[in-house]
């Protein structure tokens, strides 16, 4: 059972990764604060504790600003509620997809992923999501590179293929 608080547990620990651990050895996660000289140091540790609100030095004052969202991970994740997530909360999200063309063009998946992937599918997905997201102009380039060649690949094949 989960304790209904505010209760601040206080631990002895020598390093901040036994800390981490003490704080993660748990079936709830609702809230920590993590209290620290550092602020660096306090960020960096909230960030590896699994719950759902953390405050740094500071204790529960996520719940006083409504606007945030509330609610927990684990045995403690029962949804959110305040802030936008808990709206998305009461809502059903449903992804539809359509083609938006002329009625006969439909979108093609390309060769190298189509069933049974390719050899080189996962080659050509990764340089395709590069190609996109990729940092700099140049990673951009350079993938948009070996995903027009891998394409060139798979319709020289395949022409290759059924003139055989």
């Amino acid at each position: 059972m989960q304790t209904f608080g505010p209760i601040m547990p206080i631990m002895k620990f020598s390093t901040d990764e036994e800390v981490i651990k003490l704080a993660n050895d748990s079936r709830f996660g609702l809230g920590c604060g993590v209290f620290s000289g550092s602020q660096r140091r306090a960020k960096e540790i909230a960030s590896q504790i699994h719950c759902g609100n953390a405050a740094i030095n500071d204790f529960a004052t996520s719940y006083m600003c409504q606007s945030l969202p509330f609610g927990g991970v684990k045995d403690s994740g029962f949804g959110r509620f305040g802030g936008v997530e808990g709206l998305r909360d009461c809502c059903l999200v449903k992804s539809v997809v359509e083609d938006r063309w002329w009625p006969h063009i439909k979108t093609m998946i390309p060769k190298p992923i189509r069933y049974p992937v390719a050899d080189n599918g996962f080659t050509f997905q990764e340089s395709l999501v590069e190609a996109l997201y990729g940092l700099s102009i140049w990673d951009r380039l350079r993938a948009l590179v070996n995903v027009l060649k891998i394409m060139s690949e798979q319709n020289s094949s395949s022409t290759k293929r059924r003139s055989d």
